[in-house]
């Protein structure tokens, strides 16, 4: 609840910011809640995908990825 609270304070902030310096608001204000939404996504993708691709172990013989048995603690 404090995070959307903070969300909606930032927007206003920077939409009149934009508002003061002769810019559009509306413009400035959907950038603001369209990054919040679209950065975290695109940020966990990317890396998601970038580190998974180079460190992957791939079995030859099956061509998959391969996956330990063992649990992580035992």
């Amino acid at each position: 609840m404090f995070e959307i609270i903070l969300l909606i304070v930032v927007t206003g902030g920077i939409a009149s910011f934009a508002r003061a310096r002769g810019g559009k608001p509306w413009l400035w204000g959907t950038l603001t809640v369209a990054g919040y939404f679209l950065v975290p996504l695109l940020v966990v993708f990317f890396a998601a995908m970038c580190l998974n691709q180079r460190y992957a172990v791939i079995c030859e013989a099956s061509k998959r990825p391969y996956a330990s048995k063992a649990l992580p603690f035992s």
